[in-house]
C-alpha cells in the first residue's frame, strides 16, 4: 500500500474517536496523520491525545488556539484561559514540563508541497512564521 497522508480536523481531547478514525481508515504504519490543531480541551482524553501524538513519530500537527493558550500560559504569560481550557490546565498542570515542550515544538504551518496545513486560516498581507 502506498503512503497516505490523513489530515484530521480538531481533536479536542477526544481520544476515543481519533481510535476510532485511524480504524476506519485502516490507519497504517507507513501512513502519517496530520492534526490540524486543538489536539486538547473540551473532550475527556487530553492527556491520552498528547502522549498518542508525541509517542507516534508518523503523528505530527499545527497548534491550535486551545493548545496555544496553555502553552502561552505555562511559558509564563499572563494570559487568561477560556473556561473550556480550565479543566485540561488542571488535568495536566503537574506534568507540563513534559507537556510544554511537546507544544513548544508544534509549528503553525506545516507544508507539504501540494498544501498548506494550518489551524484556522491566512490572513492576506500577513507575513507566514514558524513560531
Amino acid at each position: 500500500m502506498a503512503q497516505r497522508t490523513i489530515v484530521v480536523g480538531d481533536i479536542h481531547g477526544c481520544y476515543d474517536e481519533l481510535e476510532d478514525m485511524l480504524a476506519e481508515v485502516n490507519f497504517a504504519a507507513e501512513d502519517r496523520l496530520i492534526s490540524v490543531g486543538d489536539l486538547i480541551t473540551k473532550g475527556p482524553k487530553s492527556r491520552e491525545v498528547l502522549d498518542r501524538f508525541m509517542a507516534e513519530p508518523q503523528f505530527s500537527a499545527v497548534i491550535g488556539n486551545h493548545d496555544l493558550a496553555l502553552r502561552r500560559r505555562w511559558n509564563g504569560e499572563k494570559f487568561k484561559l477560556k473556561d473550556s481550557q480550565k479543566p485540561t490546565h488542571k488535568e495536566l498542570k503537574k506534568d507540563k514540563a513534559h507537556y510544554v515542550a511537546y507544544l513548544n515544538s508544534l509549528p503553525f504551518m506545516i507544508d507539504l508541497g501540494t498544501h498548506l496545513i494550518v489551524h484556522a486560516g491566512i490572513r492576506p498581507g500577513v507575513a507566514l512564521h514558524s513560531q
